[in-house]
């Protein structure tokens, strides 16, 4: 009776390892932490010292540690900060010295915290812009296209992370939010980041300027939208 408390005991004490460790460092933290407490357990039962389990309740305490061990650590949602950019805030240059357009990481960051929807989601936003990066459009009509596109990618339910990333060419700015809905396998996957506007779904929200345009499509595990604005020359 003593040796089957101790092994129901290790196993919640195990599980409950396993949902720390996920939620402060990630799934594959917690999975690593599932199979390493399995190995443990396996080798702590009778016999001791020995992979081989030789009672039917040391076996069934194996199955039911490990099987709640990965259940816990792909349910388990990691904590995420709040929204805020991938590099520190710190000697962000204030907005008069970017004469060419409005900073896009402050824009984004003001967006969310002026929209009441989206300040209720910061923590699942993450912001991956350089602070100097600026675009060639008009402040409000840059806001106007972050709040439609960070709303529609927060708009569905499954939605547990939302990234913002940006790119410069000759002739355009760009602008990608990636709305990760699925948890990612641990088995190797082609994850596709980016498609050409032809082979994805347009967008075309009211009141967007002329010189802006967005499609959007869905890779298995992230929506991806994609605006694309003009350079003024």
């Amino acid at each position: 009776m003593g040796t089957h408390l101790i092994e129901i005991l290790g196993c919640f004490l195990a599980v409950g390892a396993v949902a720390f460790v996920t939620a402060t460092a990630g799934r594959l933290a917690g999975l690593s932490l599932t199979a390493f407490a399995s190995g443990l357990m396996a080798f702590l039962l009778p016999p001791v010292f020995s992979l081989r389990v030789e009672s039917s309740a040391g076996i069934a305490a194996l199955v039911v540690n490990g099987v709640a061990g990965l259940l816990v650590a792909h349910t388990v949602r990691p904590r995420h900060a709040p929204c805020s950019l991938a590099e520190p805030m710190q000697g962000r240059p204030a907005r008069a010295t970017a004469p060419d357009g409005p900073l896009l990481a402050e824009r984004i960051l003001q967006v969310i915290e002026r929209d009441a929807v989206l300040r209720g989601r910061t923590s699942n936003v993450y912001v991956h812009v350089d602070q100097n990066s600026h675009l060639s459009i008009a402040a409000s009509e840059l806001d106007r296209i972050l709040l439609d596109v960070l709303r529609l990618a927060l708009s569905y339910s499954k939605v547990h992370r939302v990234d913002v990333y940006s790119s410069r060419r000759p002739e355009e700015e760009c602008i990608r939010v990636a709305a990760e809905y699925a948890i990612e396998p641990v088995i190797p996957r082609l994850r596709v980041t980016g498609r050409t506007d032809d082979s994805c779904a347009a967008l075309a929200p009211p009141g967007w300027p002329d010189t802006c345009s967005a499609t959007w499509f869905d890779n298995g595990f992230e929506l991806i939208y994609q605006v694309r604005i003009k350079r003024r020359l």
